[in-house]
């Protein structure tokens, strides 16, 4: 049971981080491409599966790319946010990604999903981006929505865009304090290994 709960957390992260994300960026770019290059559509039709492995492909592709963008966020911008609120905040990542423990804290698996679920948040931005570029240029081909409607999907998209921006900012916010619990937890259940810490920091500042 705890094997399969874990292949499901293994294989739902990269899913919710870069497939769909990944996937809402290209999809509208795949109409433009046929679009313009007839020959496309024929290879659909007469190879389904190398059509859609190659597309599986370019949606990872771009997954990583928006990822990436996402990752720029979270350090450029949230990171430095947090620094600025909480002093601490990137002395106690740096003692997070130090830790070395035998048993699990409930604070880890938590810390696992806030992180899933900001990345995804962060992956999402530049995606919907990718996606009103893409709707733009499916509108000037095609002429699917008047102004007016094109004006009021791209205000949605927009909210949406806001929401996940802020969303993700919380995420980060809740990550960082987790990350002090679970330090605090560790100070506790293992007193000797936060000395050694905690004498190694002040080794390093007086060299």
């Amino acid at each position: 049971m705890d094997f399969i709960s874990a292949f499901k957390s293994e294989l739902f992260r990269p899913l919710a981080t870069l497939v769909v994300p990944g996937g809402v960026a290209i999809s509208p770019y795949v109409l433009v491409v046929g679009y313009y290059f007839p020959g496309v559509t024929s290879f659909w039709k007469d190879h389904p599966s190398a059509f859609v492995a190659i597309l599986v492909i370019c949606i990872l592709a771009v997954g990583l790319v928006v990822e990436d963008l996402g990752a720029f966020i979270e350090r450029d911008f949230w990171d430095s946010k947090l620094a600025k609120e909480n002093e601490d905040h990137s002395d106690h990542w740096e003692r997070y990604l130090q830790l070395r423990l035998n048993d699990e804290i409930v604070g880890q698996r938590y810390l696992r999903t806030l992180l899933t679920r900001m990345k995804f948040e962060l992956a999402m931005v530049p995606a919907f981006f990718f996606f009103w570029c893409g709707l733009l240029w499916l509108n000037r081909l095609y002429g699917l929505w008047r102004p007016s409607r094109f004006a009021l999907l791209s205000g949605v998209l927009l909210i949406l865009t806001i929401y996940l921006l802020l969303e993700s900012y919380r995420s980060a916010s809740v990550m960082s304090q987790t990350r002090t619990l679970i330090i605090e937890a560790v100070a506790q259940s293992y007193p000797d290994l936060a000395g050694k810490e905690q004498n190694g920091r002040e080794d390093s500042e007086v060299e």
